[in-house]
């Protein structure tokens, strides 16, 4: 009898510390996402984020853009910050004329900056598209700066935001905007939350550059795109369109190595998905954890 009742007291006492190391275990995990206002619990965009870096052909993701966009239904505004020829202009054009609305602004990139109103009709937009062949201006900057909260509805309504060259690098949390082996960066304008997205990302000292900031930006993931490259973000997953290669990078410490994948468009062999698919939300989940006890 006593037994029993030394068994049962056993058994009760290790079920209260049970619960309590489960009650201490949940408001514990709850103060740390609490501390971590921007901790990626679920991610997920309605619409999607195209980034693309000097591709000779822009046919397939123009009309994926297209697609995505509404396809008949589309109303698309594109802004050209670069030297196009008429046949280059009538291209473009031709591209998207089965879209409802198109209305395509040319900026010569030598002399004229865009304005805040070249983004006229973006509340009522399903695409808005950017095509720079240099870096922005300053004043070009705070333009967009001024229109980031429309830009975010856009993409939470289910629009689509395709960027190509260097004004896809002002899509990230943090933007590099110059320097060989240290980086030199700037504000962006965090579309791509935590982010470091790099448009040169063939050389070696384009990966030293993005190591260099990933090292004072540790909690940040890096996305760098080969030439000839366009990516999707579309939810939590970057996958590549058409050819090229991605290449995702966290930063490493004394507990963990520089992490790179590198990810290409599926081939006809079975692969597995690393080899094709970037898990945005999981990456920043392991940068983040990486940064705990530094």
């Amino acid at each position: 009898m006593k037994m029993s009742n030394i068994v049962r007291n056993y058994f009760a006492i290790l079920t209260i510390l049970i619960i309590s190391c489960l009650v201490v275990t949940q408001a514990r995990a709850q103060e740390f996402d609490e501390s971590f206002d921007h901790w990626p619990i679920d991610f997920k965009m309605k619409g999607k984020i195209i980034i693309a870096n000097e591709l000779s052909n822009h046919d397939v993701v123009d009309a994926y853009f297209l697609r995505a966009s509404g396809g008949e239904k589309a109303n698309i505004i594109g802004i050209v910050i670069k030297k196009v020829s008429e046949d280059e202009q009538a291209s473009l054009e031709k591209a998207f004329e089965s879209a409802t609305r198109l209305r395509l602004t040319f900026v010569d990139p030598k002399s004229h900056p865009i304005e805040k109103r070249a983004f006229i009709g973006l509340a009522e937009a399903t695409g808005l598209m950017l095509l720079t062949d240099r870096p922005l201006f300053l004043k070009e900057k705070e333009a967009i700066f001024a229109v980031r909260d429309e830009m975010r509805d856009l993409i939470d309504r289910g629009g689509v935001l395709y960027a190509s060259g260097p004004i896809a690098k002002f899509l990230s949390r943090i933007e590099i905007t110059g320097g060989e082996h240290l980086a030199s960066v700037s504000e962006g304008l965090n579309l791509v939350p935590d982010s470091v997205i790099e448009t040169n990302f063939s050389t070696d000292i384009d990966k030293l550059r993005v190591k260099s900031v990933l090292a004072s930006h540790p909690r940040s993931v890096a996305i760098g795109l080969q030439t000839n490259t366009a990516v999707v973000l579309d939810g939590r997953i970057f996958r590549v369109l058409g050819d090229g290669q991605a290449t995702s990078m966290i930063t490493g410490n004394e507990r963990a190595p520089f992490l790179p994948q590198t990810i290409s468009q599926p081939g006809a062999r079975r692969q597995s998905p690393n080899q094709y698919l970037i898990d945005l939300t999981q990456w920043r989940r392991v940068a983040m954890d990486r940064t705990l006890d530094l």
